[in-house]
């Protein structure tokens, strides 16, 4: 049975685009924060896209343990690429319950690939392997601050971007959409991924996404879209 106040509610909703990022968005995003070539501007790259890619809000990734890593389904091709890595969140439905998300390698975009990304702050950072992914800057015992996050990815995208967004706690996992959406992935694979309780909800980041192709579509001729 179809709840229709959940139609209605989607059918009065307005699109907005206003709070995810566009692909050329991120590149220069990215390229903003290596440009002074420190750890600390790769690791908050490597948050962003790590967020973004696993369809995660600003608050929900930054206490990410290693040991949430999933070793045992890790892809490798035959050259000793790392093609995937798979992971394992809580649900937002209850806490001891979790779920297995996947980071795929990304060949068409490199400078968006979430497994590059990670694999090279492990790497660089000469993390340990243990504990927080993304640890305070100060005191590595503990997780990186989420209201320092997603402050400093609201201070950051309104200064490359030029834009206010709102980018609020979500805009991460709208990003994710969009990429996906953009990319040709499946709405149910996308709800699943983001966890989405209310299809009312998957709904409006679905309108918000395919409203900004159309936009993107009519206007192949700006190079910032």
């Amino acid at each position: 049975m179809h709840d229709t106040h959940q139609e209605h509610d989607l059918w009065l909703y307005t699109p907005s685009s206003e709070s995810m990022c566009k692909p050329l968005e991120l590149v220069n995003i990215r390229r903003y924060l290596l440009a002074a070539n420190d750890l600390l501007g790769w690791k908050f790259w490597t948050m962003m896209i790590f967020h973004i890619r696993l369809f995660l809000r600003s608050d929900e990734g930054v206490d990410f343990m290693c040991s949430q890593f999933l070793p045992p389904l890790t892809s490798v091709d035959e050259f000793g690429t790392v093609t995937m890595l798979d992971v394992q969140i809580s649900g937002k439905t209850g806490k001891k319950k979790w779920i297995v998300l996947s980071l795929y390698r990304d060949d068409q975009c490199p400078e968006l690939c979430p497994v590059r990304a990670v694999l090279a702050w492990i790497h660089f950072s000469r993390h340990p392997g243990t504990d927080y992914l993304f640890p305070h800057d100060k005191d590595t015992t503990k997780c990186y601050s989420p209201a320092t996050f997603q402050t400093k990815c609201r201070n950051v995208c309104t200064k490359v971007t030029g834009r206010h967004g709102p980018f609020a706690t979500d805009w991460l996992r709208k990003t994710g959409w969009l990429l996906a959406t953009w990319g040709g992935g499946s709405g149910v694979d996308m709800q699943q991924a983001s966890r989405h309780k209310s299809l009312e909800m998957a709904g409006r980041y679905k309108q918000d996404v395919q409203s900004l192709l159309e936009i993107a579509k009519n206007q192949r001729y700006l190079i910032d879209v």
